[in-house]
């Protein structure tokens, strides 16, 4: 974002400064889950995703390469699906909406990586709150989503490289998910927490003001 700015014609006006949205980490963290469980997944990796994305007609190429090469006792679960019932294949699971944050919080911990094929995004959300809850996530580097991970706690990709997104999320499945947690927590507290960033507004009005 500062990038673009300066080389925008607001460049001249003064001093650029970019405070991200802030994210509740007493919300969004870590937590025990039962979901596996109670989907019949124990014993499963799981992958999720935005079920708006991945069934979008631009990533119908992508979700059918996920399906034939999933590794054996891996599920995709695509959440936010408010559609008819319908099947997709053995290894992809369609999951409504969520009530609360805290339920969201429980999926992304019971998550073992999020992975979100969104072409396009201001600053994505369902990245910055699954990385808080410590899972990976892996994305397209496209607008605002190569903003909300580093290389420490994920992967951003080529827009449309899909094979690279799905090889990207079995290096993560074939890692340490208590290492990689960390990092992701770590990322999200030093870029995305809502006391930090709330507080540098404070701080801009205030210098303002003198």
């Amino acid at each position: 974002i500062l990038k673009q700015l300066q080389e925008s014609r607001l460049r001249e006006v003064g001093k650029n400064l970019c405070v991200y949205n802030g994210f509740d980490l007493e919300v969004f963290r870590p937590i025990e889950t039962d979901i596996k469980q109670k989907l019949g997944l124990n014993g499963y990796k799981l992958m999720i995703g935005p079920a708006s994305k991945w069934l979008s007609i631009e990533n119908n190429e992508a979700l059918e390469y996920f399906i034939k090469n999933m590794p054996h006792r891996c599920v995709l679960l695509l959440f936010g699906y408010s559609g008819p019932k319908i099947k997709i294949s053995e290894n992809v699971h369609l999951y409504g909406y969520m009530s609360s944050p805290n339920e969201m919080a429980k999926l992304y911990s019971a998550a073992d990586v999020m992975v979100n094929c969104s072409c396009e995004d201001t600053l994505s959300s369902i990245n910055i709150e699954a990385q808080a809850c410590g899972t990976p996530v892996v994305t397209y580097d496209s607008t605002g989503n190569k903003e909300t991970i580093d290389s420490l706690s994920g992967y951003a990709v080529e827009t449309g490289d899909y094979k690279e997104l799905f090889n990207s999320a079995i290096k993560i499945l074939d890692s340490d998910k208590s290492s990689l947690s960390r990092k992701c927590r770590n990322y999200v507290k030093l870029n995305f927490d809502k006391e930090v960033n709330y507080q540098k507004y404070l701080d801009l009005y205030n210098s303002l003001l003198d």
